[in-house]
């Protein structure tokens, strides 16, 4: 795939290419024919100088510089003579005349030369006038030639020359999920650094947590997953050639982008604009002749991933803002909603009061998210930066000192010793665009936005029609707070100029994990009757050594725990037999229906009107839900693993394990059974006896013949609300680094700190101390 770069030198290149096309009836080469100051060029003598005046019919300007003279031809027997781009050749014994100009050139009367035009010059080449020559402009664009059918193939591709940045990635945070954990504390204050904590096992009151939820998490992994294992890239054997290089370097304008519902696997970018709207087995992109609606898996959609994939490839280029934006920018679900000091609004800053850094116009200033992350010598596996939501360490946290010197009168030593930087210098975050600061998953499941307590304005502006791509979510701003519901992911609050939590912060965190136990955190921040348990937190307290005053982003939530708070659950929310999946339908058989009934009318559903009856239906889908997250992220132990090959499934449904000594009474149970022929989820489980366990699959067709098991069988606990898990209020606190003010906005008035319920808390801060702040009673 990788080709020899087009058009070196034109006249060094032909010249010594021994075409037999310029011979004359004494049967002599090209280069024989071709006399100084020419060159044979796809077939025909070429001048590469110009005579002054011009040479005309039957003669060739030859020579080099101011020696160059017209001189005749070896023949000259062409009636009438030559245009000026021709020449008058004589091959066997007639005369004719002969464009004087090859493949992919043109003759520049002016100059009386031919010069190449695009089509000599090859993808990523520039033809230069001056030295006749074809230069190349984008060395990527030169040597891929593609054709390319998955982003694993541009990946080989990149490795040819990049090997050991393939391996630096596969020891990266960004691929592997996980890294060096040093700011990482347990309850006791101890450090949590085996290198393994990281994104993939992290309790966050967003989307929660990656276990369950690969196909989608993919979307934001560095790497190529495997839809066919259901497994992410960092889940499988390591493999620097499932290393996605184009997520980061490509640029996204191409079209690129990593499927959204697919663990990663790289795609096209769907573009709007088809009439008829496409169906809901169609994907609307950008063909050559317009937006058409094409079938994933046709050769339509191969050929245009194909186009894409070497475009990408092609204008290949260090990480851009759109790049690093992707995920950072649209991270929990939409722009801005998860760090809110990270958006598209940075992306084109209008100016400084945007963001100083990316908004600026100095020189120096930082113009691309690597200026400051980047990792020195580069290295893919040494990226700057750390933060409490994911508390990963590389290289080395970033500071405001690392580049800026504190000279201003207010920038005192008991100033720089008790505040953060960004305390004074970012007042306000998410000044551009909204940012989430409240989930709750409870209300999820109301495709009629009519939740339980639901504000009138909410009902009203809910979107009913369930061909809209809208149904069932609702917008309003009550109370001076926009309010938005999704019947798949519940009720949020997106606030717009944020003011700070601020805490005290030395670069240590505590973070809850897939397996951690609540209980590992302070309980009178986390299991005191009516106080949120915390998800992350600065550990710093009044008095540590190194502590600041710092600002937060403070997050708040509602989501599934442990009632004797022995971990905050995994709810399995994407794929099938989740929240937002599909499950088979019991009355028609091959066919599925979704997990939650489509309308308030559904006939194999309860009416949403009916709240008590809608209720128990949810929690009855949500024990699930909680249940086959929790056991497919290992957080609840297994009960009983068989082997291949002793699960039965008879063409009645019924399904009869040989589970010697499985020591369980009969029982409700969460059964996961990977084979196409079974269905995973909660069961009611009849004990045979010592070694024989029984259940029926009445949500699954029956087979023509009985379907035996290929992959182990496993039975796990099945949650049940009230009794294992329930809902409880949950908080986070995230760093604010970016969108820092113009210095004449930045917190400067003494009262804004020093007096009670002042902007900055500092006499709450300082509660317990000893020595107070002035200002404070």
């Amino acid at each position: 795939m990788i080709r020899m770069i087009h058009g070196l030198a034109v006249a060094a290149l032909v010249a010594a290419a021994g075409l037999a096309g310029c011979s004359s009836t004494e049967d002599k080469k090209c280069q024989d024919f071709c006399g100084e100051g020419a060159a044979c060029v796809g077939g025909a003598c070429v001048a590469v100088e110009a005579c002054s005046p011009a040479c005309g019919a039957g003669t060739v300007c030859q020579g080099a510089g101011a020696s160059a003279t017209c001189v005749p031809l070896l023949s000259s027997a062409c009636a009438g003579g030559c245009a000026q781009d021709q020449v008058c050749l004589a091959a066997g014994g007639t005369a004719a005349c002969v464009g004087v100009c090859g493949a992919g050139q043109a003759w520049n009367a002016g100059a009386q030369r031919c010069e190449a035009t695009a089509s000599l010059c090859g993808p990523g080449q520039a033809w230069n006038a001056t030295a006749l020559r074809c230069e190349v402009t984008n060395i990527h664009a030169a040597w891929l030639t593609g054709p390319f059918t998955k982003g694993e193939e541009v990946t080989a591709e990149c490795l040819t020359c990049h090997a050991g940045a393939g391996q630096e990635m596969l020891a990266s945070a960004h691929f592997r999920w996980a890294g060096p954990t040093p700011g990482l504390r347990d309850a006791a204050g101890n450090p949590v650094d085996d290198g393994t904590v990281g994104k993939k096992g992290l309790i966050n009151d967003f989307c929660v947590a990656v276990p369950s939820n690969e196909g989608r998490c993919g979307e934001c992994h560095a790497g190529y997953g495997d839809p066919a294992q259901k497994k992410l890239a960092y889940q499988l054997a390591p493999d620097a050639g499932r290393v996605d290089c184009l997520v980061c370097h490509a640029d996204l304008g191409t079209g690129y982008v990593k499927a959204q519902k697919n663990f990663g696997v790289a795609d096209v970018k769907p573009v709007s604009g088809c009439s008829p709207a496409c169906t809901g087995t169609q994907v609307c992109l950008p063909l050559e002749a317009g937006p058409a609606c094409v079938a994933p898996g046709s050769p339509e959609y191969a050929a245009k991933l194909s186009d894409v994939l070497l475009q990408a490839a092609r204008s290949v280029r260090r990480p851009g803002r759109d790049n690093c934006g992707k995920c950072h920018f649209y991270a929990g679900g939409g722009d801005n909603v998860k760090m809110g000091d990270l958006a598209s609004s940075l992306a084109a800053p209008a100016g400084p009061e945007v963001d100083v850094h990316m908004g600026s116009a100095n020189a120096g200033a930082p113009t691309l998210c690597v200026d400051c992350h980047a990792g020195d010598a580069f290295r893919h596996d040494r990226m700057k930066g750390t933060g409490l939501s994911v508390a990963m360490v590389e290289e080395a946290p970033l500071a405001c000192a690392d580049c800026h010197a504190p000279t201003a009168p207010i920038h005192t030593a008991k100033h720089l010793a008790a505040v953060a930087c960004q305390t004074c210098h970012v007042p306000a975050f998410s000044r551009q665009l909204a940012t989430k600061t409240n989930w709750n998953w409870a209300q999820a499941g109301y495709k009629d936005c009519k939740y339980p307590g639901a504000p009138q304005a909410i009902v009203d502006a809910c979107v009913t029609d369930p061909a809209s791509p809208a149904f069932g979510t609702s917008r309003a701003v009550i109370d001076g707070v926009e309010v938005d519901y999704n019947w798949q992911k519940g009720v949020f609050v997106m606030e717009k100029g944020v003011k700070p939590a601020y805490r005290w912060y030395d670069g240590t965190a505590r973070h809850t994990t897939v397996a951690g136990a609540l209980a590992s955190f302070d309980p009178a921040d986390g299991l005191a009757a009516g106080a949120p348990i915390a998800l992350s937190e600065p550990a710093a307290r009044l008095g540590d050594a190194g502590a600041r005053i710092t600002p937060f982003k403070h997050m708040q939530g509602r989501q599934p725990v442990m009632i004797d708070g022995a971990f905050a659950i995994v709810p399995h929310v994407f794929g099938a037999w989740s929240l937002w999946g599909t499950k088979p339908d019991p009355t028609a058989a091959g066919a599925s229906i979704p997990v939650v009934p489509a309308t308030s009318a559904a006939p194999t559903g309860p009416r949403y009107g009916d709240h008590a009856t809608y209720a128990a239906f949810l929690d009855a889908m949500w024990n699930d839900v909680v249940s086959f997250g929790a056991a497919t992220a290992g957080q609840v132990p297994v009960l009983v693993t068989v082997a291949a090959g002793h699960a039965t499934r008879d063409a009645a449904g019924d399904v009869t394990l040989d589970a010697p000594g499985h020591g369980l009474a009969s029982g409700t149970y969460n059964v996961m059974t990977p084979d196409a022929g079974f269905a995973p989820g909660i069961k009611a489980v009849t004990a045979v006896d010592a070694n024989t366990l029984r259940w029926h699959e009445a949500a699954l067709p029956s087979p023509a013949a009985p379907v035996v098991s290929t992959q182990p069988v496993r039975l796990f606990r099945a949650l049940v609300r009230g009794v294992d898990w329930r809902w409880s209020d949950t908080e986070m606190f995230m760093n604010v680094n970016h969108e820092v003010a113009p210095r004449a906005q930045a917190i400067s008035a003494c009262t804004d700190c020093h007096a009670s319920g002042a902007r900055v808390p500092v006499c709450d801060l300082y509660q317990g101390a000893a020595t107070r702040p002035f200002g404070c009673p």
